[in-house]
C-alpha cells in the first residue's frame, strides 16, 4: 500500500489493514475503508492502483484477495465482501466484515479483536477467555 507521507509502498499499511479485517471477523463484523484517512478525508487509492496496478481495478482487487488468503486465510471469503467504491470522486476500496463462526489469525498466529475505535491483539489467558466467551459458550 502507497504511503502518502513517505510516498513510497510500505508494508506496514498493509499489515495494519489486515488486522483491521482479522479483528472485524473476530468481534462483531464491521467495514474497513482503505483511501480514507481517520480525519475524513478522502485521498481514495487511485494513485496506487495507477502506479502499482498498471491502473488496472481487477488486478488491485487481485492483490488484495491474494494477500488476504495468503495471510488470513480462504475461509474468509465467506464472511467478507471486497468492493471498490467512488466517495467524492475518488476510488476507495471497501472490506465489508461479518463476524466469523471461528477464530481468525493473522500468519497463523496473531489474534486480533475490536475494541472502538482501536484493533488490540490479544494473547494468553486474554485470548484463551475471549475465544471461549465469543465461539465456544455463544
Amino acid at each position: 500500500q502507497h504511503c502518502l507521507k513517505s510516498e513510497e509502498r510500505e508494508k506496514y499499511i498493509e499489515t495494519a489493514a489486515l488486522k483491521s479485517v482479522a479483528a472485524f471477523l473476530n468481534t462483531e463484523g464491521g467495514t474497513l475503508l482503505v483511501g480514507v484517512e481517520d480525519s475524513g478525508l478522502i485521498p481514495g487509492i487511485g494513485f496506487e492502483i495507477e502506479r502499482y496496478h498498471k491502473n488496472s481495478e481487477d488486478k488491485f482487487l487481485l492483490h488484495v484477495k491474494d494477500k488476504m488468503k495468503s495471510r488470513i486465510g480462504v475461509t474468509i471469503f465467506n464472511f467478507t465482501e471486497i468492493t471498490l467504491e467512488t466517495i467524492d470522486n475518488n476510488l476507495v476500496l471497501m472490506i465489508t466484515c461479518l463476524p466469523s463462526d471461528r477464530e481468525v489469525f493473522l500468519d497463523n498466529k496473531d489474534f486480533y479483536v475490536r475494541t472502538a475505535p482501536a484493533t488490540e491483539k490479544l494473547e494468553g489467558r486474554d485470548f484463551s477467555n475471549y475465544v471461549r466467551r465469543r465461539f465456544i459458550d455463544s
